[in-house]
């Protein structure tokens, strides 16, 4: 782990999430359910650039190494994050090929789940910032003290 390539790393996290951010606006102001065109070369790009970080890692630390305990989670998140827009891409032409049916309006559901597990990179800041990984930790230890006391109110 370098320095340098974390923060080239962590800044393409923070871009990636602002032109998200970006793309939600824009398609809650036309009320559209297609992306726009540049919003999914962007996403594409940055899909392209976290596989290339993801090969790097498992090039650079191995198997073996990205398997220890302390680093099998982050793996598996970011092997999630990997294949995500690939199956993204797959389920895009697959869908495509249909007609207007209800099979193709469930597919379009799908699609959809898939797109909102974009906003999944953004967990990936928790890496680099120890004090706030520290404090998501407390706030998810918290939630099932939090689930039983609404339990217990509710009941």
């Amino acid at each position: 782990s370098h320095p340098v390539f974390d923060i080239i790393m962590l800044s393409c996290i923070f871009i990636n999430c602002l032109v998200l951010g970006a793309q939600v606006q824009h398609n809650a102001k036309d009320d559209d359910d297609e992306p726009h065109p540049f919003f999914l070369v962007v996403d594409y790009v940055f899909s392209f650039i976290f596989t290339c970080e993801w090969i790097t890692r498992l090039c650079a630390f191995g198997c073996c190494h990205l398997c220890s305990p302390g680093a099998r989670l982050w793996f598996a998140f970011d092997t999630t994050l990997v294949i995500l827009p690939i199956l993204e891409l797959c389920l895009a032409a697959y869908v495509s090929g249909f007609t207007e049916t209800a099979s193709q309006a469930s597919l379009g559901k799908t699609l959809k789940l898939v797109r909102v597990g974009k906003v999944l990179r953004l967990m990936r800041i928790v890496r680099f910032f120890g004090e706030l990984g520290a404090m998501v930790t407390m706030i998810a230890n918290s939630l099932r003290s939090l689930f039983w006391l609404m339990c217990l109110l509710f009941a």
